[in-house]
């Protein structure tokens, strides 16, 4: 018991400031940065992920005017905007198409894309969930864009 005790007490020397925040998290529930916000310790079973392509089946992430990141984002803002529920792969096709239709102006520089000869733009978005313990992935073509 006293070589624990001499152990405890070496630690609580060695790292005073790291044993001082666990001491705290057990005492201060509800005060940032102590806090238990549902957003951080429950995840959806499900996430989307985003790529642009063009009639060759070429990546357009070099012409993109922002990041893979930003486009995830840009797609939930579109959808808050339009009062469109998302996730678990609910937008409807006619939702998308107007989803994708708004996130290709605002991600691709249009006459860019007429300079490097691409006619149609195809946005996908891919759909990661877990079902029966397995991770399945679904692509779904959100919407074709005719840059002429």
């Amino acid at each position: 018991m006293k070589n624990n005790l001499s152990k405890l007490a070496s630690l609580v020397i060695k790292y005073p400031i790291y044993i001082g925040v666990i001491a705290i998290t057990f005492f201060v529930r509800e005060t940032y940065p102590f806090s238990m916000y549902p957003m951080y310790n429950n995840f959806p079973n499900w996430s989307y992920t985003f790529y642009f392509e063009d009639q060759k089946k070429e990546s357009l992430g070099e012409i993109m005017s922002m990041s893979y990141g930003s486009l995830n984002h840009l797609y939930f803002t579109e959808c808050h905007k339009r009062c469109v529920y998302c996730g678990f792969g609910s937008e409807t096709t006619s939702e998308l198409q107007k989803l994708g239709d708004n996130i290709t102006k605002q991600a691709l520089n249009m006459s860019l894309l007429k300079a490097n000869g691409i006619t149609e733009v195809y946005l996908f978005r891919i759909h990661n969930y877990i079902k029966n313990r397995k991770t399945h992935s679904d692509t779904t073509t959100i919407s074709i864009t005719d840059v002429r």
